[in-house]
């Protein structure tokens, strides 16, 4: 697995600041989804080191956002690059999602 994520939480804010790199897919969603879990309020995954994103990720992305949605919180995804933008819109996600390209 190729993944790297580092929390943290934007001074000022009530947010927190996932950045993920690697690629997210079958094999890394369950550990990303792990981490997530443990977050609430406005999460913002930065996706700028992300290079390929596969149907489980765009899967834990929706679902992620309506956990968060339920409890007021909000899910953004910051930074998508390349592929991992082009599947966004492709699937039309980039519509449904709040995505900061």
């Amino acid at each position: 697995m190729d993944m790297d994520l580092d929390r943290k939480v934007e001074p000022g804010t009530h947010e927190s600041v996932v950045h993920v790199r690697g690629d997210v897919d079958i094999e890394s969603a369950p550990v990303l989804r792990a981490r997530l879990e443990q977050l609430h309020g406005r999460v913002v995954l930065d996706l700028r080191e992300v290079g390929f994103l596969d149907s489980s990720g765009l899967n834990l992305f929706v679902r992620q956002h309506k956990r968060l949605a339920r409890d007021g919180g909000s899910l953004t995804l910051r930074n998508p690059q390349g592929l991992v933008l082009r599947v966004l819109q492709f699937t039309g996600l980039d519509a449904y999602l709040e995505v900061d390209a």
